[in-house]
């Protein structure tokens, strides 16, 4: 029984071991495959938000400002960005033209600029003078360029470019801008970040600046802290890391065109809570299976020793000195076998012993 039980027990401990890390690596990639798919669906989301931005923008530039000259339709300028404006305002906060010295010609929607905003020492017109062929898309910051009878700050999202202007039949350089609402973009990524606290997405920029982080305000108070300067130099991919003295897999990917990642953190821990009761269910089953193993090899062990033990006795109760005892036959085939043939020997030893008495007493009368 012992050694039926050893040996059950090491068998079933290789198979538990193995069917748990076959369901810990299944869990685990089910967990990352399911955050894959937010991640997927966010980052359309937010491209698709960003390709109607580069959209608006490229109809300012082709529509509107390369087929009108500033200095005599400039009423027409006005009216395409302000049909522009009009129709995504719920996605802008305006829509500006600049010239390469920083004047502004034209802007969406009419309000009053601040007094001498020097705009070519900030960082959205500085990018698309310096590198006239792309896009460039700034991270959030709050809007300086113009007055607000409400007096309320907006924080936007500045997306640029160097356009080509027609003035008095001259081309000049200049800057086209188009500062989207930052609370789009945030809505878009919220969504991601209600299911699990443990579990966030985040956004950034190609250098590791955070554009959005659901722990955002706890980050610029000092309370909380993110690795993103490493995740930034992280190529595209799942990648195991340690930080804060948290073990987690932190997932990156780029959105196409501006440089800016999307990354998704989950900690170990989280793969830890989906097989824990897959845990217990593993020591139940063992600890039943053992108990059936051990009361089936009790059954078993008795069915195989009880023959020999009565046999046994037999045996015991010839050498005892009964003569005529009662030798078992039964049990396994070996057993009965065995029985037999101990019940004949103890025949022939009583036969010869009979034919020896019976000489005995004939010599004796012969006598």
């Amino acid at each position: 029984m012992l050694s039926f039980s050893l040996l059950s027990l090491a068998i079933m401990l290789v198979t538990v071991v193995v069917m748990y890390i076959k369901f810990a690596d299944a869990s685990q990639d089910s967990i990352i495959e399911s955050n894959h798919k937010v991640m997927d669906q966010t980052i359309d989301s937010v491209e698709s938000y960003l390709v109607n931005m580069r959209q608006v923008s490229d109809a300012a530039y082709y529509y509107v400002i390369k087929e009108n000259d500033i200095l005599t339709q400039s009423d027409s300028i006005h009216d395409g960005m302000s049909l522009l404006y009009e129709s995504n305002k719920e996605y802008l906060r305006s829509i500006a033209m600049y010239n390469q010295y920083g004047s502004l010609i034209a802007a969406e929607p009419v309000v009053s600029q601040k007094e001498d905003p020097d705009v070519t020492k900030q960082d959205w017109f500085i990018e698309a003078m310096e590198r006239v062929e792309n896009i460039h898309f700034s991270t959030p910051h709050v809007q300086n360029l113009f007055d607000d009878p409400s007096y309320r700050y907006y924080w936007v999202v500045s997306l640029s470019q160097a356009v080509e202007l027609t003035s008095g039949g001259n081309s000049t350089l200049g800057v086209l801008l188009v500062d989207m609402n930052y609370s789009s973009i945030e809505q878009l990524l919220t969504k991601a970040n209600t299911d699990n606290a443990s579990e966030y997405v985040y956004l950034m920029d190609g250098s590791g600046e955070l554009i959005y982080h659901p722990k955002q305000k706890l980050i610029y108070t000092d309370l909380f802290s993110e690795n993103n300067l490493v995740a930034a130099s992280n190529e595209d991919g799942s990648h195991k890391e340690e930080y804060d003295g948290e073990k987690r897999i932190v997932t990156v990917k780029t959105i196409s065109y501006t440089g800016w990642k999307i990354v998704s953190v989950v900690p170990m821990s989280s793969f830890d809570m989906g097989i824990s009761g897959m845990r217990m269910f593993v020591i139940l089953l063992m600890s039943l299976s053992m108990l059936m193993i051990i009361l089936l090899n009790q059954f078993v062990s008795a069915n195989i020793a009880k023959p020999l033990k009565r046999l046994n006795d037999s045996v015991k109760d010839w050498e005892a000195g009964n003569m005529n005892p009662d030798i078992y036959v039964g049990g396994s085939l070996e057993v009965e076998h065995l029985g037999k043939t101990l019940r004949s020997t103890v025949a022939q030893i009583q036969e010869l012993m009979h034919d020896i008495l019976v000489e005995q007493e004939e010599k004796r009368k012969s006598e």
